[in-house]
């Protein structure tokens, strides 16, 4: 099969969902490429990331292909083109396919302004009349894609997304020497992501300030600011928090496995997620979830995390103190359930997408 990969979404300074989903799918149907199907893969790059074509995903054998829509040159031959997020060109002469991952823009309109979720309607509205299926991260995202665009929900896939296998517990030697670096010397409650308000900060917080351990457990949070960070702040102080929070900027994948492994519990009370691979990441490395009850979290945790109404700071700090309680038997049964999520697995079941929406 020829498949050419709108690989766009990959040329990002800090490659982290969307565009590590782009990468591993890449790299994942290069190496069945090589070992099983035999297929052609050419990557394909939006002309409007020529500026960022530094920060371009470009593996050594792939050929690439720039483009501007609807233009796509005669000369290269294609039996599916692939977007990995949301979008997809409307090329003639082969099967269009887009994956979708989360509709929280259109659930929630206080996630993005006015200007921002009009663009994104418009552009997702088109996706729909083009593309001739979809694939959704999740079961959630499948059903609130096909309810808000009319998309016939027999030609939307669930692929799961996956976790990188290097997501477990570290050698405690090495979590130490990470926990010492960032200046974190006891057990902590730990959020990673972007500290935005479409993640839910204040309930978040106010739950933690509403929990009993908060004199026993500091709020770290690793993750950049974004979209309504510089509110959360002033509510960290209003709140007599100031003490008991630590914000620690970006902090690298490297990094990561130790601050989750090192953690009492991982909060992640967030309003609506499209899969949550922070849930997966936090529970391959041993720390017990505390999650939102919507979206695609419960779905993702399989029964494996302490589950919250993300509107209720109180049933927040509920949830905190049944995570931290999560016996060794618990957290091993999460372990294994994150374990289950491959990109192998998440690989081939897309392959297998292609082999229905194309027949070959």
């Amino acid at each position: 099969m020829r498949i050419v990969i709108d690989a766009s979404a990959a040329c990002r300074p800090v490659r982290t969902g969307i565009a590590r989903y782009t990468i591993r799918l890449v790299e994942g149907l290069a190496a069945l490429a090589r070992e099983e199907t035999g297929d052609t893969l050419r990557l394909a790059l939006r002309l409007s990331r020529w500026k960022q074509r530094a920060l371009c995903f470009r593996p050594p054998g792939l050929p690439v292909q720039w483009f501007a829509e609807p233009l796509w040159p005669p000369w290269v031959r294609a039996d599916l083109v692939h977007g990995t997020d949301a979008r997809v060109p409307a090329w003639r002469g082969m099967a269009r396919l887009a994956t979708v991952h989360d509709a929280a823009l259109f659930l929630f309109p206080y996630h993005a302004s006015p200007r921002f979720r009009r663009r994104m309607e418009r552009q997702w509205r088109r996706t729909a009349a083009v593309a001739d299926a979809l694939i959704a991260d999740s079961e959630a995202s499948r059903q609130d894609f096909a309810r808000l665009f009319g998309y016939p929900l027999e030609r939307i896939h669930r692929v799961p997304l996956a976790i990188d296998a290097e997501f477990r517990p570290p050698a405690p030697e090495a979590r130490a020497a990470v926990l010492a670096r960032h200046g974190l010397d006891g057990p902590y409650l730990l959020y990673v992501g972007e500290l935005a308000r479409r993640k839910n900060f204040e309930n978040q917080v106010l739950g933690y300030a509403a929990c009993a351990l908060r004199s026993e457990l500091p709020l770290v949070l690793a993750g950049p600011d974004s979209l309504g960070s510089e509110a959360l702040s002033g509510l960290i102080v209003r709140l007599g928090l100031a003490d008991r929070v630590r914000r620690l900027g970006y902090v690298p994948d490297a990094d990561l496995p130790a601050l989750y492994a090192g953690a009492a519990a991982f909060l992640f009370a967030t309003d609506y997620e499209g899969f949550g691979m922070p849930v997966l990441e936090a529970m391959a490395c041993g720390a017990p979830v505390v999650g939102g009850n919507r979206g695609a979290v419960p779905e993702t945790a399989g029964g494996h995390a302490a589950l919250v109404d993300p509107d209720t700071p109180d049933a927040i700090a509920a949830g905190i103190e049944r995570a931290v309680a999560f016996s060794p038997a618990q957290r091993e049964a999460a372990r294994l359930h994150a374990g289950t999520f491959t990109w192998r697995r998440t690989v081939a079941a897309t392959r297998a997408v292609y082999r229905l929406v194309t027949g070959k």
